[in-house]
């Protein structure tokens, strides 16, 4: 009787356990669809619909990473869970993991966001080569992947990189210290010396635990102390190591902080190559992170500079913008505008002044351009000054004319030959990139250089005008006031 009631509950336990398993992997599944769903729709209420899908987009791509390694290292019980204005958590409670798998289940993460970044710059730079009509949402989604995954990869606990950071700082506390200080170096000529003293005090604060118990570890492998089995007075003898490296009272009766020390201490030392290793993937994740959020940047701050220079001109749409800077004569500029707009059939359009754009004038001096292009140039251009061109972003910096757009700049310096009656270019500089956008934005700068003006204003008592299609007596139609600057500086050298 005893063996058939044995036999019956150990058929019925075995019966319920895949039920039980199918079970908990339903409410982790309605959990997640749960998740996701109240993270969209509190994302669109306190943010903007399309943000909100490409955080959730950015997060989910990270998650899927971490699960996916998790699934790979052979844990069963893994989870993942949306946190609305949070992030999300992966999460693999019944698993004991190696502290190799360890770091590749926190690498997996950003890797499969900053690839998901990457592959949505190339399909956006893809689109613009076929369609030349892109959804600029490509950019904006890999903009913010890339930097939401580089924050991730941040050295500091409970993020990724403090994952990474742990493991660097248990193994070999010197590469450690070379990667932190590395880390901060990085921030201080990315961004500026003080977020990176912020970010060194965090890094620090962060690891100080991961630094005791690491101390704590080498001190009981150096004494030779094994730990099995475990007894009263080995416990004591963890204790007084534990509060020499400076544990507080508390924390050596903390069982999970004993636990960590001893199984630290139990550990193999890494060699100095798996340390290396890991530290060069980690540093290249980090840099493959930064050329992806660099392009994306400098692709979305253009679009942003086109959006606002067609938001400033709705009236009517212009051949030609141009976008005074810093300290100008705002009456010559308009006079000029006015002038060539009417004589050419032209529509310019001057926008109000805008700052002084921080190191507009860092380009290699050179002192004349080769006679091949400067040919080329006037061929195409001021042979046929009536052409029509898409609208151009052009600025005046500190009597200079300057344009900028698609990662191409010019400085055109003012130089007036009146027997040809065209422009020599002292100063310019190409910054080449080879993708389509570019070499079609180069033929349309070629083109805009023929119907506008040129001009080097330096005071309002000392400015010089010039253009390739205006003659010296075309001056006469200008105002008086810009007449009565100019002087008799009207001739010219």
């Amino acid at each position: 009787m005893e063996e058939k009631y044995l036999f019956e509950e150990t058929s019925r336990i075995l019966e319920n356990i895949p039920q039980q398993n199918r079970s908990r992997r339903l409410i982790s599944w309605l959990v997640f669809v749960l998740s996701c769903a109240l993270f969209i729709i509190l994302g669109s209420i306190f943010w903007d619909a399309v943000f909100a899908l490409i955080i959730f987009i950015t997060i989910l791509a990270h998650e899927i990473g971490h699960f996916a390694a998790f699934k790979i290292c052979g844990c069963r019980n893994v989870s993942v869970m949306m946190l609305p204005f949070v992030g999300g958590v992966t999460m693999a409670r019944d698993a004991k993991i190696s502290s190799a798998n360890r770091v590749f289940c926190a690498l997996s993460g950003p890797i499969l966001g900053l690839l998901s970044a990457f592959a949505s710059l190339i399909f956006f730079f893809s689109a613009t080569a076929v369609n030349e009509a892109a959804p600029i949402i490509f950019v904006y989604y890999a903009l913010i992947a890339s930097f939401i995954n580089l924050l991730n990869l941040f050295p500091a606990m409970p993020l990724d990189g403090g994952i990474v950071a742990r493991e660097l700082v248990t193994r070999n506390k010197t590469m450690f210290a070379v990667s932190g200080a590395a880390f901060i170096v990085l921030i201080c000529a990315v961004v500026n010396w003080k977020i990176a003293a912020i970010a060194g005090v965090f890094i620090f604060a962060t690891q100080m635990f991961s630094l005791k118990i690491s101390a704590c570890a080498q001190k009981l492998r150096k004494a030779g102390i094994s730990f099995r089995p475990l007894d009263g007075s080995k416990i004591r003898t963890l204790q007084a190591a534990m509060l020499d490296v400076g544990f507080s009272a508390a924390q050596t009766k903390n069982p999970s902080i004993l636990a960590a020390t001893i199984a630290e201490s139990e550990k193999k030392p890494a060699t100095a190559f798996h340390t290396l290793l890991l530290l060069v993937v980690y540093a290249l994740i980090i840099g493959f992170g930064m050329f992806t959020y660099t392009v994306a940047r400098d692709i979305a701050a253009q679009f942003e500079q086109i959006q606002t220079v067609k938001s400033e001109n709705i009236d009517k749409p212009a051949d030609v913008i141009i976008q005074p800077f810093g300290d100008v004569n705002m009456v010559m500029i308009e006079d000029v505008s006015a002038y060539l707009s009417n004589e050419l059939g032209i529509v310019i359009s001057v926008l109000p002044p805008a700052k002084l754009p921080e190191n507009c004038f860092n380009y290699r001096r050179s002192k004349y351009i080769s006679e091949r292009f400067y040919d080329d140039l006037v061929r195409n251009t001021f042979g046929n000054p009536r052409v029509k061109v898409n609208t151009v972003y052009i600025g005046i910096v500190d009597g200079s004319l300057y344009m900028e757009s698609a990662n191409l700049n010019f400085v055109f310096a003012q130089y007036y030959d009146a027997s040809h009656a065209m422009i020599g270019i002292q100063d310019m500089r190409v910054m080449q990139n080879i993708d389509t956008l570019q070499n079609r934005f180069y033929k349309l700068l070629k083109r805009a250089i023929g119907i506008t003006y040129y001009m080097y204003p330096q005071t309002q008592e000392d400015t010089i005008m010039r253009s390739p299609i205006m003659g010296l007596e075309d001056l006469d139609n200008l105002s008086p006031y810009y007449k009565n600057q100019i002087g008799d500086n009207a001739n010219p050298k």
